[in-house]
């Protein structure tokens, strides 16, 4: 018999939509040709569409059926005189007979560039698994060993084509083992928790522990979750494993409390298949209560994925689990397609922040600002927060400083197996020791941390009540300059606030009182944006509205044409505000500054300098440095005339200043000095005085009259 004449043997079992064989058909030709001689070893390719279902639902079945005909052709095309079966959906099996491995991957790869013609901006992929035939083995074996290589890579975002091998091969064969030995190993003791510490950021203390499972066996050494939980899941068997997880667990918080051992909280964590596969609020509920174990010591942790399909049984256990006082924990937040959603519609008490985020925290600044980002969201929304993975000390201290409150990884310390032989009066691991024990934290402070934590160390407003209002109190306002008239383009609540106390009840109000010429602060105001524009830094300046003295940090952020745009933060300094005669000495001491275009304070015994008021075009010196004598030589350098220099810093010398002010028989002393800028006289004048136990001295200053 040759080949042409195998294909009869299929003929009429051909599937209606695509024209390829039926997955019986092709089967009942792979058993001729393998009873035949003389033919070439076959080569089997196992093809799967991702995205396919995303089609679907986005344009459609009849589009869909459509795209399955053209991959269908696109398959003939590629694969001439080779046998190409329709498995179902978006599935199909090829044997061929005349391909090497090279020109195979060849034609896939064309096919994949060919389906962007289909695909409608979907991108969609084709993941391939091949099998390499000896000439030996069932139809059924070689489809079985293609799929298995397709499933090596159905996740991966970097390999569209797995070969079956060796090691594809002993991972089948440990899956296999693992189902058929998963009871086995329950009962044996093979399966265990292993603990890793959950730490306090703000303390450095243990102030819980997640128990991840882990299978030590006897003749396959440690099989590693990544492989075994899959494989369970698949099984239906995962509940088996997570109820046998918290079981022990229980079961070790029992034994610590009889011994009388520190406890904290332990994490046992639970999937979308355990909701599926049991009443899991029953079962974990029935072992707790049964062992008389708090429900405070069980948190329940669920990964996001699970809440992705929203099932109304999952939401209704949770309710159940948090009825009864257990706290609920949403697991590698950032790790899926749906977290947001998730924390829109859930209350979760703690999320826990995916390893992935500090994968390449040293090199790529943006993981700083996205785990800044995600803790400051969190708790505005009421929930804590815990960062997985942490590995590195500047890690921790960059979250602890974010007000990350818990932390995890293997900078704490590894999960590891409980060791009570060696207990006595804190918690070990297996090959610790007692004296190596962390530190665990008091049942009594667990409350007390958790509300000092729950603080948004991030946010504008850490202290107010998490209210799912968006609020910042810093008062700002986004500012345009268009030739000589202000524009006010934003304000957030906490600058209209600052408006309405100063006696501008709204921004259109502030539009239009801005750009009326002849009021001495719209005057100054408009000079001090030119200036800022001219420099292209941030400048700073005080004013006085309406008798409140309004202090502005004046940002520029850019300029096109004929306008500038600034971002204004203002503070009103204003005191004296609590009584009637207060308000009125408050109007009286803000006008009187107006003598002044600059007031400073010096402290005679830590011979420092601050600057306290500021209405010129000066910049404050005491940004740049605080020490006296430093600080008064850079401000004659940068706003007196060379000329007078010198005189000008002995005038200012704090160690001479209470001489001389007891030589002049006064409080103050005063000293007349020319402006490098335009040469206008000013008078300078220090008078001393105490507060509370140190001695100042207050520098005024203020421009005289031009001489004609």
């Amino acid at each position: 018999m040759k080949m042409n004449d195998l294909t009869k043997i299929g003929a009429g079992q051909y599937d209606a939509l695509t024209g390829l064989y039926t997955a019986t058909s092709f089967i009942t030709l792979m058993d001729v040709s393998n009873a035949l001689d003389g033919l070439e070893h076959p080569t089997l390719i196992y093809i799967n569409i991702t995205g396919f279902k995303i089609f679907n639902q986005s344009y459609g079945f009849e589009a869909g059926n459509h795209f399955l005909c053209e991959i269908a052709d696109e398959l003939r095309r590629h694969f001439d005189g080779d046998w190409i079966a329709r498995l179902g959906g978006d599935r199909f099996i090829i044997e061929t007979f005349g391909k090497n491995l090279t020109a195979i991957e060849g034609s896939l790869s064309a096919i994949q560039a060919n389906m962007r013609l289909y695909e409608r901006g979907l991108l969609m992929r084709i993941k391939s698994g091949i099998f390499v035939s000896s000439g030996t083995e069932s139809p059924m074996h070689m489809i079985d060993c293609a799929k298995l290589a397709h499933d090596t890579i159905e996740d991966s975002y970097t390999k569209d084509i797995a070969v079956y091998d060796e090691k594809i091969a002993k991972s089948q064969s440990l899956r296999h083992y693992i189902v058929t030995d998963f009871v086995e190993a329950k009962s044996s003791g093979y399966i265990m928790p292993f603990y890793q510490r959950e730490v306090r950021a703000l303390t450095g203390e243990c102030a819980g522990y997640e128990a991840l499972a882990r299978w030590v066996d006897p003749t396959n050494g440690l099989i590693m979750p990544g492989l075994f939980i899959g494989v369970l899941e698949n099984a239906h068997l995962i509940h088996q494993l997570d109820l046998h997880i918290i079981r022990c667990v229980i079961k070790d918080l029992r034994r610590a409390i009889d011994r009388g051992l520190p406890v904290v909280p332990v994490s046992v964590n639970l999937s979308r298949h355990d909701f599926l596969l049991c009443d899991v609020f029953d079962e974990v509920n029935s072992l707790r209560a049964a062992n008389d174990i708090p429900p405070q010591l069980l948190n329940i942790e669920i990964t996001e994925g699970a809440f992705a399909e929203g099932a109304a049984d999952l939401i209704e256990a949770i309710e159940k689990f948090k009825a009864a006082g257990y706290k609920i924990w949403m697991d590698d937040f950032g790790s899926g397609t749906s977290t947001l959603n998730n924390l829109r519609q859930h209350d979760f008490d703690v999320v826990k922040l995916d390893m992935n985020f500090l994968r390449d925290f040293e090199t790529n600044p943006k993981c700083k600002v996205i785990l800044a980002s995600i803790v400051s969201m969190t708790k505005e929304l009421g929930s804590h927060t815990l960062c997985e993975g942490v590995e590195t000390k500047e890690q921790y201290e960059f979250l602890r400083r974010i007000g990350c409150e818990r932390l995890q990884g293997y900078y704490f310390g590894k999960p590891m197996a409980l060791d009570f032989e060696h207990s006595t009066t804190s918690i070990v691991f297996e090959g610790d020791s007692a004296a190596k024990a962390h530190a665990h934290e008091k049942e009594s402070m667990r409350r007390y941390y958790d509300m000092v934590g729950g603080v948004n160390v991030m946010g504008a407003a850490p202290l107010r009540e998490k209210d799912m209002l968006v609020y910042n109190n810093l008062p700002i306002t986004i500012i345009e300059l268009i030739d000589d008239n202000i524009h006010f383009l934003y304000a957030n609540a906490a600058y209209g606030k600052l408006l309405k106390g100063t006696g501008i009840e709204s921004l259109t109000a502030a539009d239009s009182r801005a750009n009326i010429r002849g009021i001495k602060e719209n005057d100054e105001f408009l000079a001090f944006a030119k200036r800022v524009k001219e420099s292209g830094r941030t400048g700073v300046m005080d004013f006085v509205i309406n008798g409140k003295i309004i202090a502005t940090e004046l940002h520029p952020i850019a300029s096109a044409d004929n306008r500038s745009a600034f971002v204004a933060v203002s503070h009103d300094v204003s005191q004296y505000n609590e009584t009637r005669q207060a308000k009125d000495m408050q109007v009286v001491l803000s006008y009187l500054l107006t003598l002044f275009f600059r007031i400073d304070l010096f402290d005679l015994d830590d011979g420092t300098v601050d600057n306290v008021f500021l209405s010129s075009s000066q910049g404050r010196v005491t940004d740049e440095d605080t020490d006296a004598a430093s600080a008064v030589a850079k401000y004659a350098e940068k706003y007196i005339t060379p000329a007078e220099q010198g005189n000008f810093c002995k005038f200012y010398d704090m160690t001479t200043v209470e001489e001389r002010i007891k030589a002049a028989k006064d409080r103050y002393v005063s000293a007349i000095f020319h402006a490098k800028s335009d040469n206008r006289r000013q008078i300078y004048q220090l008078l001393i005085f105490h507060m509370g136990t140190h001695k100042k001295v207050l520098s005024c200053c203020r421009s005289l009259k031009r001489r004609d």
